[in-house]
This record gives structure tokens, C-alpha cells and sequence, in this order.
């Protein structure tokens, strides 16, 4: 049985973190194909999308003349959210992109989401589509209706980010297993430390962004200790 130094406890769970690190930007990594990882949590955006425009069309027009609003309005959430703005100016950009979509032919969809009265949101609709004025009630009923909106895409954004988190920890999580055991194998030459390499593995990722405080505390805990051990 191997017997564990305590000075090598520190080297151990700074290799440990390092392998964490590595196997995260290996996950990250995989953003240059599709966007990868960054894919994960993006359908609770769409949806969220699709509850105010349920008959947005994804793809774009082959003719840029024929390029819309509402054709475009799905590719670029995707790419705000693929290449990581921040999360309260993905959100606002959405809301922005879903309110100038607002008219008369769609305000009793919207209207049934927010929970607006629909009469009211087809008077806005029309009125801004026209460049009138608010009275004081619709205005009213507009804000509510951007309250509603902002409400709903918050938690889509947060559902998303906490998706998009858990994916890409469980990724990397197996990037670091699958390189701890191959490392053990290349080290050692065979499978006899394959558990030890596991094990590592599995501890990278949770490990590697506190290895710096724990390597600390551990090593001063092991200086305390030797410390003591030479008074006896």
C-alpha cells in the first residue's frame, strides 16, 4: 500500500485542480464548432421567444432584400448568447427585438401572455404602428406589458444560465475522468492505478476553483503539524 506524504498533499490537489482547469477549457474549446456548449440552455430562450411570436420563422430569407425583423430576431439572441453578453443585456436586447415586433394582426397573442387586456394592447399596437400618442390607460396597459415581458424572458435568461452551468460542469467533469484515467494508464503503464486516475477526475473539476485556498490552508495546516511534531 502506498503511503501518502503530508508535504504531498499540496503538489497532489494543485495537479488535481490543473487537471479541472484543463478539461473546462477543453469544454470551452468546443465553442468553435456550432458554439458547442454555449448551445446548452438556448431552447429556454426560444421558448420564452415563441410564447409572444409563436410563428417566428427561424431561418433567414435568401434574399437580403426580403431579410425582416422577424426573421432575424432568432439569430441574434443565439449569438448574443453564444458569444457570452452579459446576461441583463441579452435580456433587454430580446425585449427590445419582441416589442418592435408588437402589432395589431399579434397584440391578442401577446396580450394573453403578459396577461394585458387584449382590446387595450390592439389600441397600442395600432397607435404606435400609426405614431399617435398614449393616453394615460394605455400606457398603463404598456407598461405592464414590458413588466410581464421582462418578467418572463428573466427567468428564461436565468433558467438558460443555469443549464448552460450544470452542462458544461458535467462536460468537463467527463473530459476530466476520461484524462485522468488515460493519464494514470500513460504514467504507470497499465490499468493498475485506473481507480486512482478516476478518482482524480471526478475531484477536478469541483476542485480546481478553490485548489489555491485549500492548497494554502492545507499547507500551513502541515507546517502546524510538523511544527508540533518536533516540540514532542
Amino acid at each position: 500500500m502506498t503511503t501518502l506524504d503530508l508535504g504531498s498533499i499540496g503538489p497532489l490537489i494543485s495537479a488535481i485542480g490543473a487537471l479541472g482547469v484543463a478539461a473546462a477549457g477543453l469544454v470551452d474549446a468546443s465553442k468553435a464548432f456550432g458554439g458547442g456548449v454555449s448551445n446548452a440552455g438556448f431552447a429556454r430562450i426560444e421558448r420564452a421567444i415563441r410564447l409572444f411570436l409563436p410563428d417566428l420563422r427561424e431561418a433567414r430569407s435568401r434574399s437580403g432584400t426580403e431579410t425582416n425583423l422577424r426573421t432575424s430576431i432568432l439569430p441574434i439572441v443565439r449569438a448574443n448568447w453564444i458569444n457570452g453578453m452579459a446576461t441583463s443585456d441579452q435580456r433587454d436586447a430580446a425585449r427590445a427585438l419582441i416589442k418592435m415586433e408588437l402589432r395589431s394582426d399579434n397584440a391578442e397573442t401577446m396580450s394573453q401572455v403578459a396577461e394585458v387586456d387584449p382590446t387595450l394592447l390592439k389600441q397600442i399596437a395600432a397607435l404606435i404602428e400609426s405614431g399617435g400618442s398614449l393616453s394615460d390607460e394605455q400606457k398603463s396597459a404598456l407598461g405592464r406589458f414590458d413588466l410581464a415581458l421582462a418578467s418572463i424572458l428573466d427567468a428564461a435568461y436565468q433558467e438558460a444560465s443555469q443549464c448552460y452551468r450544470n452542462v458544461s460542469k458535467l462536460a468537463a467533469g467527463v473530459v476530466a475522468v476520461v484524462m485522468g484515467v488515460l493519464g494514470s494508464y500513460i504514467v504507470f503503464q497499465g490499468w493498475s492505478y485506473a481507480l486512482e486516475g478516476f478518482g482524480c477526475g471526478v475531484l477536478a473539476v469541483p476542485l480546481a476553483p478553490i485548489t489555491k485556498d485549500l492548497v494554502s490552508a492545507l499547507t500551513a495546516g502541515v507546517q502546524v503539524a510538523q511544527a508540533v511534531r518536533r516540540k514532542k
